[in-house]
């Protein structure tokens, strides 16, 4: 079964997604043994409802478009004590998406910024992580303490997590796939912190973990590349999946391609958030190649870029995004909830153009399986 200056980095990164500019290199080395079992893998592909807790999900799951749902997790509200897991609320989403003969995957934010509107993305580590001596930064100007990812301390118990989170969920036959994405997309901090703190990756470079290491491209890499690899091993009989980014601190870093091999190299669905519209127009992208060679080892995985009709980062029309998605041939598309929601019969904005455009979707992508 298949698995997964300042100013100028942050117009890197809103405008890398999706758009087909990494510059490609030769990937035939990716382990071989992987294409040939591809004949014996079978991907039951579809569209994702990307769970949101402020929207009603009792109607989303009636949408018959839509095969399960991606619930986020953050660690610092499931194990707010060291070994004890409160699973009160996933196991109630589970469970409500599951009887109604859905699938549901599991995201935990390890990374996050205090420009989120919800309180605990300032603390998306428990505070005992820290008194056991892993070490974090802390970004003044947003209040968010940002977890050292590569710290061997909080990478033990990260781990240690996501075996929990397999133990409990892996198993059922209803369980979709978790992320086995490092950071955040694969950065090492949110990049919007430097929206606000023109500081922030100066000063966040210079922070060390436990073991006295502060960030370096080296250290990155070799974090990535662990976690990657450890996370589908816990997970070797369940789907794991990692979202690609540029990947580094720097704006000379762009790991999009050495992430994506990793993963495809451990059998992990590959996948990037930032879909819209206008994705993949262009054949002879950088990223379309990629994904196009990727898919014939494991499994493509891509999140809108924010709910459709959204202008700041012109994502298009549902149906747009639809199309992009036909285009890269994804097996997942990760939808915004007000986006299924609109597409609904039965909410109180329900719109029929979002219907056909989650039917044009399902047929694509589900039915094709």
């Amino acid at each position: 079964m298949m698995r997964i200056s300042i100013f100028l980095f942050c117009l890197l990164i809103s405008s890398a997604s999706c758009s087909g500019s990494t510059t490609i290199k030769d990937t035939s080395a990716i382990d071989s043994e992987i294409a040939e079992k591809e004949s014996e893998n079978v991907v039951n592909g579809g569209l994702v409802y990307f769970a949101n807790s402020k929207l009603p999900d009792d109607i989303a799951i009636q949408n018959p478009y839509i095969m399960g749902a991606l619930y986020t997790i953050y660690w610092s509200e499931v194990e707010r004590e060291k070994g004890e897991y409160d699973w009160s609320e996933v196991d109630k989403f589970f469970k409500n998406w599951t009887s109604a003969g859905k699938k549901v995957g599991i995201r935990v934010i390890w990374i996050s910024t205090g420009l989120w509107p919800h309180e605990v993305a300032r603390h998306p580590a428990p505070e005992w992580l820290w008194k056991d001596g892993a070490k974090y930064h802390y970004d003044e100007k947003t209040k968010t303490e940002i977890p050292l990812f590569w710290d061997p301390i909080y990478n033990e118990h990260a781990l240690r997590l996501m075996r929990a989170i397999y133990d409990r969920y892996g198993k059922d036959p209803n369980f979709l796939f978790v992320s086995s994405t490092p950071g955040y997309e694969t950065f090492p901090c949110h990049p919007r912190t430097a929206e606000v703190n023109p500081n922030f990756f100066e000063e966040f470079a210079q922070t060390k973990d436990s073991q006295g290491r502060a960030y370096s491209p080296e250290l990155w890499q070799k974090t990535v590349k662990e976690w990657i690899f450890a996370v589908s091993a816990i997970y070797k009989e369940a789907l794991a999946f990692v979202s690609l980014n540029r990947g580094g601190l720097s704006p000379k870093e762009d790991y999009f391609q050495l992430f994506g091999e990793y993963a495809v190299e451990a059998n992990a669905i590959v996948g990037q958030n930032g879909i819209k519209a206008s994705s993949y127009l262009n054949a002879n992208g950088g990223r379309y190649k990629l994904f196009k060679e990727w898919k014939k080892k494991v499994p493509v995985f891509q999140e809108m870029a924010l709910a459709s009709g959204n202008e700041e980062r012109q994502v298009g029309t549902l149906m747009g995004v639809m199309e992009a998605a036909v285009r890269i041939d994804t097996d997942y598309l990760n939808v915004y909830a007000i986006d299924v929601l609109k597409g609904t019969k039965g909410y109180k904005d329900y719109d029929p153009t979002y219907e056909e455009a989650l039917k044009f979707g399902y047929e694509k992508l589900q039915l094709k399986k």
